[in-house]
């Protein structure tokens, strides 16, 4: 509990300081149609930044899920008009869902912040509420990334950095073992320039299917 509470604590504190935390990495947008007309849960809803592409496809219906309550709060304000949102302050284990609720799950850059014991459990409940024949669509950071190395080693490839957040890298061979679903996780590279030099941005991307 206490760990949870410490947890909670890093992230509010991330949001309520850095109200504009990872802005938007990409201008691409999902594939068209993606969302259209489907119910949609994204975990790990962060300042929305990936809702914003979401409802641009206007999606029947979108739940978004965060640990911190001050990211629930951010999004509500930034979201106001849209009626077809609902927010929830909850943990990834324990989804306030019904089972085979969504047409769609996207999980960005968020099982990253699990300890090893912790993603397991995790992806049941994913699956759990994931509709048959639904569509999981999975991105997080991969082994040899730019910023892998930063921080403490706590586990294999998992880092806690300075500002008390953990972070774990991928291979795409241990997302596919994760989730045991339908689909290919691959790795995706991209070279960048960052504060002048060239950097290598590598990715796990996955489409899974129930």
């Amino acid at each position: 509990m206490k760990k949870e509470a410490s947890s909670k604590k890093t992230w509010n504190d991330e949001y309520r300081f850095k109200k504009n935390v990872w802005r938007s990495r990409f201008n691409e947008l999902f594939p068209e149609k993606t969302f259209t007309g489907k119910k949609v849960l994204e975990l790990g809803v962060g300042n929305g930044k990936t809702l914003e592409k979401i409802l641009l496809q206007k999606p029947r219906k979108v739940f978004a899920v965060d640990f911190s309550p001050i990211a629930i709060r951010l999004c509500e304000e930034k979201f106001a008009k849209e009626k077809s949102i609902g927010f929830f302050e909850a943990d990834l284990k324990e989804l306030p869902f019904k089972n085979s609720e969504f047409d769609i799950i996207v999980c960005f850059h968020t099982l990253a912040h699990l300890l090893e014991n912790e993603r397991q459990p995790a992806v049941l409940e994913i699956k759990r509420v994931l509709k048959k024949g639904g569509i999981l669509l999975f991105e997080d950071f991969a082994v040899g990334d730019f910023r892998f190395g930063k921080g403490k080693e706590i586990e294999e490839s998992t880092f806690r950095r300075g500002n008390g957040i953990t972070y774990h890298y991928f291979t795409a061979k241990e997302v596919g073992e994760l989730f045991k679903m339908r689909g290919n996780a691959v790795q995706v590279e991209k070279e960048l320039k960052l504060a002048g030099k060239l950097i290598w941005r590598r990715e796990i991307t996955a489409e899974f299917f129930k």
